[in-house]
């Protein structure tokens, strides 16, 4: 009985007061109740549970006699309209016109008008691409350049004292490797090649530039050459000599990345007939052969290295570069390889077609004469006088004439303008098909449409086909 009056007690305490009259009211009860508690009769226990009962039963009803007059209020209130002034002033809220700032209906109109001597007063200027001069990039890196070539550009701007430690780091370890295996082609030596690739962009940019005396890039083309053969890779353990190759093309892919100089360096030394004899070498892996391709395909990605692939003709070996490579692929192959090859063959369709291009250009800049009427038109136009604007009106409307008079007055030919069209038209398809038809496809995958599995397509053509 004590604890069932107890929970009594603390119900009381939970609800609150909803309104002043309701309050009064049950305070009064509770407080009449407390004060008969105040003079406890002697009973006994029986009546003390009955007692217990019956006020719980009374605390029930009046809960929910409130909360009904609490529901019956809230349904009231919506419906009460304040007639009286209660002495209060009626705040306005700022959402409505913020919801139609939201909505876009919140406009501001601006009349401008312009007189005749304001307009007059504006002077009109001629613009001429031949007056404006075309300097480098501020704020962005020419997209043809590469990762090796924009860190050279930017030690240019610094003082050695001002180089960042990454760069000096990667210069000593560089130096170290280079002076550690000078003369050693041993296990050793193979971990070393592993090594240097990550080394080039920051340690060989620093040595090439503030240390020219020494000739680091020599030595690293000597490295590629002897990683490349396989007399060296035979004297080689089992797992070490397929390493040594793979080391191999991909230095000659990372000294490919440092632009003509790398390229220059590698192509005097005879690298692309050295990545041949890999290719037409006997039991030779998938694997190895993309990964010739591939270094291959960053050789001729530089314009010194398509020169030597188009027309490196010698005693020894009478074809060149494209010709050997239109070979292999003729040649029983996998799909990987004939893909891979293909890529390279189109990147040489490209840059034929540019040369092409330039050399009709050129052609016809010097064959046809510049017109004499067109130089006295662009020397009678004035600002703000009407004189100028009907001579441009005048040129504007003969130019379909103009055309055909250059056209009988220089020695152009129909051949030769259908010989442009169709080089244009030539040069928008490859260069709309460029992301799937110039790229090495991944050495995990096959080159299929549907992808399922594998790495996404990481090479881009475009800074290749820019350069």
């Amino acid at each position: 009985g004590v604890d069932k009056v107890d929970e009594s007690e603390r119900r009381e305490d939970y609800f609150e007061p909803i309104s002043p009259d309701r309050s009064s009211n049950h305070q009064e009860a509770q407080f009449t109740d407390g004060e008969d508690e105040e003079e406890p009769p002697e009973e006994e226990e029986e009546d003390e549970e009955e007692d217990a009962e019956v006020e719980e039963e009374d605390e029930d009803g009046h809960t929910v006699e409130s909360i009904e007059e609490e529901e019956d209020e809230i349904e009231e209130e919506p419906g009460e309209e304040v007639d009286e002034d209660d002495g209060y002033e009626q705040i306005s809220s700022d959402e409505d016109g913020i919801a139609d700032m939201e909505r876009e209906n919140y406009k501001l109109g601006f009349d401008i008008e312009y007189t005749a001597e304001d307009l007059a007063s504006v002077p009109t200027m001629a613009y001429d691409p031949y007056d404006r001069e075309i300097g480098p990039l501020l704020y962005f890196n020419p997209p043809y350049r590469t990762k090796y070539e924009n860190e050279v550009a930017r030690l240019k701007e610094l003082d050695q004292e001002k180089v960042g430690v990454a760069n000096i780091d990667a210069a000593v370890k560089l130096k170290e490797l280079l002076e550690l295996y000078k003369d050693d082609r041993g296990a050793k030596w193979v971990m070393a090649l592993e090594e240097v690739p990550s080394l080039l962009v920051k340690g060989l940019s620093y040595v090439q530039l503030f240390e020219s005396n020494q000739d680091h890039l020599k030595q690293l083309v000597d490295w590629t050459m002897d990683a490349l053969s396989l007399y060296t890779a035979i004297t080689q353990p089992i797992a070490l000599n397929v390493r040594q190759l793979k080391a191999g093309t991909k230095l000659v892919s990372s000294l490919a990345e440092c632009g003509s100089e790398g390229v220059s360096a590698l192509s005097d030394a005879g690298i692309i007939d050295k990545l041949f004899v890999l290719l037409f070498a006997e039991h030779m892996s998938s694997s190895l052969k993309l990964n010739t391709l591939k270094a291959l395909d960053s050789v001729v990605s530089v314009t010194e290295g398509m020169e030597k692939f188009l027309n490196n003709k010698t005693e020894e070996q009478e074809k060149s570069g494209y010709q050997r490579l239109v070979e292999l692929i003729l040649t029983d192959q996998t799909v990987r390889v004939v893909t891979a090859g293909s890529a390279i063959v189109q990147k040489c369709h490209f840059y034929e077609i540019l040369s092409d291009l330039e050399r009709l250009a050129a052609h016809l800049a010097e064959s046809t004469p510049v017109p004499s009427h067109i130089n006295e038109a662009d020397q009678d136009v004035h600002p703000g006088r009407e004189k100028g604007s009907k001579d441009n009106e005048e040129v504007d409307l003969a130019t379909p004439s103009d055309l055909d008079h250059l056209l009988e007055a220089s020695n152009i030919s129909e051949v030769e303008v259908e010989k442009l069209v169709s080089i244009l038209d030539e040069l928008l398809h490859l260069l709309e098909a460029a992301p799937y038809s110039m790229i090495q496809p991944p050495v995990k995958s096959f080159p299929t449409a549907a992808r399922i599995t594998g790495p996404p397509e990481r090479d881009d053509p475009a800074p290749a086909l820019l350069r």
